[in-house]
């Protein structure tokens, strides 16, 4: 049993030293080493760890970080791109979506960072997981540094100081699609998906169907991607 015991010890002792390695990495990466370390390291840890260990989750530093970064990538577009609202609004919701955050995320190494329960051993983090804890991070920054510094990881990380790209042309391709059904007064668009892959490279595949039996099909690394790309299939068939 002791044997027992001291291997188990050793395990733990090895997470906590990887651990520690990828904050400390993490600092190293985002230019700010942590007065308070205690919240970058809230920041890394998943519910199902919390809740195992009795720690606390990311989950209220997400909330706050949530809204630091639309905060921030508001400020800067405001200030960098002469956009009517219309625009400002599009181009906005699609910079603080799920898939946009965890681009950011693992430009920071935080899918090999975040630390999770037994439930999620082996598997790498979801798109969402990433999205959360990028918010959670920048919720961490900003009480321990203030708003500036929290705003400089955003433009860094996230709008990657202004390289961000273009608008995807399909991005609003499931409003399209559901506002062109209710105009014709037929039935909402039903959407069929398929998961393929292992979590840190899972693959969706989405089939929407509408009424009278035209289908269109879309695959992308997120759920919300693949729906936007078989609306847009769908939409060229109509």
């Amino acid at each position: 049993m002791r044997s027992v015991r001291t291997s188990k010890n050793k395990d733990l002792e090895a997470e906590r030293v990887k651990f520690e390695r990828g904050v400390t990495q993490l600092e190293e990466k985002t230019g700010h080493r942590f007065v308070r370390r205690e919240l970058i390291r809230q920041a890394l840890t998943h519910s199902s760890l919390a809740e195992e260990a009795d720690k606390e989750s990311y989950e209220r530093l997400e909330f706050l970080g949530d809204r630091v970064v639309e905060l921030a990538v508001s400020d800067w577009l405001f200030q960098n791109r002469p956009w009517d609202e219309g625009e400002l609004s599009k181009v906005l919701s699609w910079l603080v979506d799920e898939e946009s955050l965890a681009k950011a995320a693992r430009g920071l190494g935080l899918d090999d960072s975040i630390r999770v329960g037994k439930s999620y051993a082996g598997k790498g983090p979801s798109a969402g997981m990433l999205a959360d804890s990028f918010e959670a991070v920048i919720g961490a920054v900003f009480i321990d540094a203030g708003l500036d510094v929290a705003s400089r990881l955003v433009v860094k990380f996230l709008l990657r100081k202004g390289d961000f790209g273009e608008l995807p042309e399909d991005y609003f391709s499931r409003n399209t699609l559901e506002e062109r059904c209710r105009r014709k007064g037929v039935q909402v668009p039903i959407y069929f998906h398929l998961e393929r892959g292992p979590e840190h490279e899972k693959e969706f595949e989405c089939t929407v169907v509408v009424e009278g039996g035209l289908a269109g099909k879309g695959i992308g690394r997120t759920k919300k991607e693949a729906e936007r790309r078989a609306s847009a299939d769908l939409l060229s068939r109509m």
